[in-house]
């Protein structure tokens, strides 16, 4: 299979690459997670140790001072964490790109959610225990979500979030959020980082991404040979198109469309010939799915390979081949 071609966005200050910027942004997070959970444990968490640069640009490209986790790790709570990576984090940002929301309510208070249903509120769990802050709410019978609105902790989501996001919708909502963190009356102000950050084949923001928006898809007729398999993303604004566009260059394969749904556009990829391109990025990271989206794409993998072999052929098996396309079809709708 011919090897993925990096590719990289340029258009950033200085000439960065996206993913420095992203890098050293995670760096900060992490130093600043490490300061809160020490001070948590330690039972002085009355104000973070921030050492905030009078610029974006010196802020993304500050570098993780020489320090262990023991300097900053003294008693029995803060021990029980290990500072999440950059696979989490990644992931993270991406997800929450597709089911998070940075809320401004009418009060003016701050509110960072992610929304999952039912089947999939494990992931919530996952998310809240890796941090190691905020709250998981039963909202109704089908709906729980993740909620962060303590101000220490809204400061390490954004310190995660600023510079880092992908899609141009999501930035727009995130810099109102921060604009208006910055009119409390905190010591510190963080200015806004716009960094013109696109998906990657080298990290996790695409998979957190697909676990929100994307979809596994095989569909079998049951009174013909026929069949279709298909992967897609979903999303809504025109705005976000240069990101979908993206991922058919990356990948090398599928396409960018309009959706039924006024002003909503899929990337999609079609085909048995086309789908194993994607393979080797999700196997890349199969350890790294945190949901149920995870048995979704083993299901579709090992179904497509049954197709490949021509199984569908046989009057015998194509029963079992039509409930397994209905079993991921069906994790497809848990999911959200």
């Amino acid at each position: 299979m011919t090897p993925y071609k990096y590719i990289t966005n340029t258009n950033t200050a200085g000439g960065a690459k996206a993913n420095e910027y992203a890098h050293a942004s995670l760096s900060g997070f992490k130093r600043e997670w490490k300061h809160y959970h020490f001070n948590k444990g330690s039972g002085d968490g009355q104000n973070l140790n921030l050492r905030f640069c009078p610029s974006s640009e010196n802020i993304v490209n500050t570098e993780l001072r020489a320090t262990t986790n023991r300097e900053y790790i003294s008693s029995p709570r803060a021990t029980e964490l290990d500072t999440p990576n950059d696979e989490f984090l990644y992931w993270l940002i991406g997800f929450t790109e597709g089911d998070g929301s940075f809320v401004k309510t009418s009060r003016n208070e701050l509110n960072f959610v992610i929304v999952q249903g039912k089947a999939n509120v494990e992931i919530l769990y996952k998310i809240k225990n890796t941090l190691g802050f905020g709250q998981v709410l039963k909202q109704n019978e089908r709906v729980y979500r993740y909620i962060v609105r303590r101000k220490r902790e809204l400061m390490l989501i954004i310190l995660l979030f600023n510079g880092n996001i992908v899609l141009p919708s999501r930035k727009a909502q995130f810099a109102i959020f921060l604009q208006t963190y910055n009119t409390r009356p905190f010591s510190s102000i963080i200015p806004y980082s716009n960094n013109k950050n696109m998906p990657s084949l080298y990290n996790t923001w695409f998979l957190g991404f697909v676990e929100a928006e994307g979809c596994f898809t095989i569909s079998l007729l049951s009174n013909s040979n026929a069949f279709r398999t298909r992967f897609i993303v979903a999303q809504k604004g025109d705005i976000n198109l240069p990101v979908l566009s993206t991922l058919a260059v990356i990948f090398q394969c599928g396409v960018v469309s309009g959706h039924h749904n006024k002003d909503n556009y899929q990337y999609v990829v079609s085909g048995l010939s086309n789908v194993v391109k994607i393979y080797d990025y999700f196997d890349k990271y199969i350890n790294q799915f945190l949901g149920i989206k995870k048995l979704s794409y083993l299901k579709f993998k090992a179904l497509n390979s049954q197709l490949s072999n021509g199984s569908h052929l046989s009057p015998d098996k194509r029963p079992l081949l039509v409930k397994l396309s209905q079993e991921i079809n069906s994790i497809s709708r848990k999911s959200k």
